[in-house]
């Protein structure tokens, strides 16, 4: 320690910058560890080596110099009760035990414990978090010392003459430089800043999933077609509506022989029941221009269900492309489509009282509604069907969730538990790989580990049996997150079920990095832009203005491209808002040396 009589207690400002400086630099050397281990395919996350990293920082530089970088720049020593110099077991006491033992690790540790089932990583850490920073917080306001300070004898006190903020400055700066050319790097490789938080980042070791998937050969078309020999409803869950490579694959399935011979139906939650007769017509019209063929779909898709309009451009192909395929079959095996969704009469919607009575009646029903139009027509099918007994539905999200766990207190709220209830052992529903409501991936990261480690093979497989359906189940973390303590009956809010329970079977089409959305269907508000602004008005007033803009930035600019990495966006988001508020370290300590410097 630098001799020095002048000394004053470091106030609570001095030590939140210093530490905030020295944040920074464990998170850069944090995240280097991570992308080190990655290349070792170890899984950890960032929340864990970030306070296994902190307690050895911290003890080592204090028990060597009684200073960090931090408490350099910021003149700040840590010494003994008495001024005397510190003791390796008194640092390793406020370090290991107090600091980063007590305040982080140990409720990050209850919080997994506590959470059980319902632990959500991250965002349960947080919460757990937070009581125990508001008690140091209160603690030293009332103390004006930290707790693991006077646990562990010792004291941090500011020496105005310290000579060290040079070194910290450029062990500052190095940190700043390397810190930045690992983003960039990683950026440029993977396309993304990728996220180390621990809800994209899973402990669970990946070897028994890739032992599983080693052994299968099922490809998902033949998958899904293999389930019409046991099943006689089969229920797909769509990813983000707008992801345009998953309807390659349905189309694949749809277009099969197989499925043309077992099957031959398909429902869709896109789509509104008021267009049935129109699309019956159309799929059944032969000769159709080109021209033709798109005023058909465009009317379809301008007419969608409690949307003023419906540009995702995956649907009008899949439509142009079904309405191709029709004309290479003869009548009685042409696929039959469905729409299910709440139907709507856009032209008698004149006000927002009129939006809100439809929604009222219908919207607020859909599920139900969708399940009962595929139970309706499955259970008494139309003349023109003929033999066709079994069906596709296609519907997002949680409409293709069972979260009752068939539990006979549970009430059905979603479209596939209405069908499982109608249709019981029937029924089956299946899972295209996705992420967590498009921002992290499913099981933290283990099954996008796993199946990258068999070159990411496109498969299927029954959950039932497998170690991903042995996992617990993450897509819907909405009523978990409320519930950190779960006395609730229901299994979703409880946090109780698996994969297993909640889907019949997988299927891994490609990867998140080569999928994309594509929102815009070109030409589609060609002469559509006045009603277009007139509905959304019906919607809500404020919506007109936005309708507007949106119309104004269209005519200029033209339709909105095609976003790849979109499954990426939150990850990168995320992840530079972490650079942004651990960087604040930075800029701290860079302008508290400048200023120094400058006065000094």
């Amino acid at each position: 320690m630098e001799p020095d009589s002048d000394t004053t207690k470091t106030g609570f400002w001095r030590r939140i910058a210093a530490g905030w400086i020295d944040a920074f630099v464990i998170f850069v050397l944090t995240n280097f560890m991570i992308a080190f281990l990655v290349l070792l395919h170890f899984r950890i996350s960032f929340g864990t080596l970030f306070v296994i990293t902190g307690a050895v920082y911290s003890s080592v530089l204090l028990s060597l110099y009684s200073q960090t970088p931090g408490k350099m720049i910021m003149k700040v020593f840590i010494e003994g009760g008495c001024g005397e110099p510190v003791s390796k077991r008194s640092i390793v006491l406020r370090e290991v035990f107090g600091k980063w033992g007590v305040t982080l690790a140990l409720p990050m540790m209850l919080a997994v414990i506590l959470g059980g089932r319902t632990y959500i990583p991250t965002f349960t850490d947080i919460i757990y978090l937070t009581p125990a920073a508001i008690f140091s917080v209160i603690w030293y306001l009332f103390t004006k010392q930290m707790w693991y300070d006077r646990m562990a004898g010792l004291k941090a006190e500011y020496h105005p003459q310290s000579k060290k903020s040079k070194t910290a400055f450029f062990i500052l700066l190095t940190v700043a430089v390397a810190g930045v050319s690992l983003a960039f790097a990683e950026y440029r490789v993977m396309h993304r800043v990728p996220c180390r938080l621990a809800i994209y980042s899973n402990f669970s070791s990946v070897k028994p999933y890739v032992r599983f998937l080693k052994k299968q050969n099922t490809s998902p078309v033949d998958y899904v077609i293999g389930l019409f020999d046991n099943y006689d409803v089969v229920v797909l869950c769509e990813r983000a509506h707008p992801e345009m490579t998953q309807y390659d694959f349905i189309f694949n399935v749809i277009k099969d022989p197989r499925f043309i011979e077992k099957a031959g139906i398909v429902f869709t939650e896109i789509g509104q029941k008021g267009n049935q007769e129109f699309i019956d017509k159309f799929m059944n019209t032969d000769s159709l221009s080109e021209r033709q063929v798109n005023e058909n779909i465009l009317h379809i898709t301008r007419n969608e269900a409690s949307h003023p309009a419906w540009t995702n451009y995956n649907m009008y192909l899949y439509l142009q492309r079904l309405y191709k395929l029709n004309r290479t079959l003869p009548p009685e095996k042409r696929v039959r489509h469905y729409f299910t969704d709440a139907p709507v009469d856009w032209s008698a919607i004149k006000t927002q009282k009129d939006y809100q009575e439809y929604e009222h009646k219908f919207i607020w029903n859909r599920d139900s509604l969708m399940a009962q139009t595929v139970i309706d027509i499955m259970n008494n099918p139309p003349a023109t069907e003929g033999k066709h007994k079994k069906c596709l539905v296609i519907m997002n999200y949680r409409h293709a969730f069972d979260l009752t766990d068939r539990l006979p207190w549970v009430n059905s709220s979603n479209t596939f538990e209405y069908i499982k209830d109608a249709f019981g052992s029937r029924a089956a529903n299946v899972l295209i790989n996705t992420r967590v409501i498009t921002i992290y991936p499913v099981s933290g990261g283990v099954w996008d580990d796993a199946f990258e480690r068999v070159g990411n093979r496109p498969l299927g497989f029954d959950f039932q049996g497998s170690p991903f359906g042995a996992d617990n189940f993450d897509m819907y973390p909405w009523q978990m997150a409320m519930n950190l303590f779960p006395v609730a009956i229901a299994p979703s809010y409880a946090g109780y079920l698996r994969y297993r329970d909640v889907f019949t079977g997988f299927v891994f089409i490609n990867p998140s990095a080569e999928q994309y959305w594509e929102q815009s269907t070109p030409g589609y508000y060609d002469g559509f832009e006045k009603e277009y602004i007139r509905r959304c008005a019906c919607v809500k007033a404020e919506y007109e203005e936005g309708a507007k803009q949106e119309m104004a930035a269209i005519k200029a600019n033209g339709d909105e491209p095609p976003v790849k990495y979109s499954e990426f966006r939150a990850e990168t988001i995320v992840s530079l808002f972490l650079y942004c508020f651990f960087g604040i370290g930075l800029i701290t300590g860079l302008i508290t040396y400048a200023f120094r410097k400058r006065n000094g």
